[in-house]
């Protein structure tokens, strides 16, 4: 990713299908990476943390709904916390 300093990308976790879930990373309107083929939203995360690992934070989004910005580190800790936060803001906001 070359120097990553400062920079705080997007990822935006997708539902694919039933059990099926991805993400997309992108920063400034450009698409970075991204992975699909996980089997939860936790799992999608986690996979997102590592990846980004050079930057010093993301921004977590799922169905359009910003969760929060974490620093890679604390996502890769907390990302069944985070993909709890994810589903109860969709939830929350269905419809809207």
């Amino acid at each position: 990713m070359g120097d990553c300093l400062g920079v705080v990308p997007d990822i935006s976790v997708m539902k694919l299908d039933a059990g099926l879930y991805g993400f997309v990373v992108s920063h400034a309107g450009q698409q970075l990476f991204e992975e699909t083929g996980f089997t939860s939203i936790t799992t999608a995360l986690a996979a997102a943390a590592e990846d980004c690992g050079d930057f010093v934070g993301c921004q977590v989004t799922y169905g359009g709904i910003v969760a929060g910005t974490y620093a890679p580190a604390e996502l890769a800790a907390s990302s069944a916390a985070v993909a709890d936060l994810c589903i109860e803001n969709s939830a929350r906001f269905a419809g809207q």
